[in-house]
């Protein structure tokens, strides 16, 4: 894992000690949120993988290629951003 990654996870898990994994008024589960920062690749990115179906802006790549996606960005940067709403 890169710096960046490592930073991620440190600030996540102090947050994580900070908190108590049940509270209910989270909508987004810590489980989330450490699934989103493990997803991260060793970039810091999130990469997703082209399964045929059709891409916004149809785009053209080959079955399997990898490919960042700004709905994949988008979805977990909202989904992170609602988690720290709440802290």
């Amino acid at each position: 894992m890169n710096s960046h990654v490592d930073k991620l996870t440190a600030k996540y898990n102090a947050l994580l000690k900070d908190f108590s994994p049940l509270d209910t008024s989270t909508k987004i589960k810590y489980s989330e949120v450490a699934h989103i920062l493990q997803s991260l690749d060793s970039q810091g990115r999130w990469i997703s993988i082209h399964d045929g179906q059709r891409l916004v802006g149809q785009a053209k790549f080959p079955l399997h290629a990898q490919y960042l996606s700004s709905a994949v960005f988008s979805k977990n940067l909202t989904k992170l951003s609602e988690f720290l709403k709440t802290k």
